[in-house]
């Protein structure tokens, strides 16, 4: 798993991706308080994410294990918003 910040959305007049109704988002990489570190992925959006949150992604060969993405084109999916996270007891991310 990784977490990244959803900057964008990308929108596709076709696709060959056979994924009905697919939302691909940007997201970029982030560390655990949600500094961006630049890198920038294209996501498939399985959880409703929205412009500044903080994810889950999930990223290689797993990805194509749900229903919706069984053998098809995909390498990167969100499958988490995350709300806070807490290291060693110090809340470094709050939604």
């Amino acid at each position: 798993m990784t977490l990244a910040r959803i900057v964008g959305t990308v929108v596709c007049a076709q696709s060959a991706d056979g994924i009905p109704g697919a939302v691909w988002r940007l997201a970029e990489i982030c560390d655990q308080s949600g500094k961006p570190d630049g890198e920038i992925l294209i996501a498939l959006d399985m959880v409703g994410s929205e412009r500044d949150d903080v994810v889950l992604l999930c990223r290689g060969s797993s990805v194509r294990w749900t229903q919706m993405t069984a053998d098809k084109p995909v390498d990167t999916l969100i499958v988490g918003l995350v709300e806070m996270i807490d290291e060693g007891g110090t809340l470094t991310y709050r939604r």
